[in-house]
């Protein structure tokens, strides 16, 4: 009876540490993400900074569409995901 309690803690414990690795895998992807976006405005900063151009990052958004990601319906994709004027650059990757 002593193994059987052992087992099955041992298990509460395999699934309490899976789900905390999800957890910390979820954020190393999102801080990567986060870290190439500000490379790509930074990219943007520089390329434009000799004309008088600057940009500032408002937002990210990650959205996860397989649709728009085979390139089908991109003018939806747009007019669904566009924020800000006309003034503002909308950056999709």
């Amino acid at each position: 009876m002593a193994v059987m309690h052992e087992v099955a803690l041992l298990r509460a414990e395999v699934s309490s540490l899976r789900k905390a690795n999800e957890g910390l895998r979820k954020r190393r992807r999102a801080k990567k993400t986060h870290e190439r976006d500000n490379t790509q405005v930074e990219v943007l900063r520089k390329a434009f900074a000799l004309h008088g151009i600057t940009f500032t990052l408002q937002d990210t958004e990650r959205i996860v569409n397989e649709t728009w990601a085979k390139g089908i319906d991109e003018l939806g994709m747009k007019n669904k995901l566009r924020k800000g004027t006309y003034g503002a650059l909308n950056l999709y990757f």
